[in-house]
């Protein structure tokens, strides 16, 4: 079964309130619910995404914001 963005979306509130304490204001990744990684700008976590997954559909939004 296909993961889809709005899985994506469950699992980044499910992390939430760890994401906020401890990387506030950065940006996450989450791909087929998992998350991939924080980055320092949209940029740095849009640009990974498009090399690992192409345009598959993921999650990047910024923590706590």
């Amino acid at each position: 079964m296909s993961m889809g963005y709005t899985d994506d979306i469950a699992a980044y509130r499910r992390m939430e309130s760890d994401l906020v304490y401890e990387h506030i204001g950065k940006w996450v990744l989450v791909h087929n619910t998992c998350l991939v990684g924080t980055y320092e700008t949209w940029e740095d976590a849009a640009r990974l995404a498009i090399d690992k997954f192409g345009r598959l559909p993921y999650l990047i939004k910024q923590i706590g914001l």
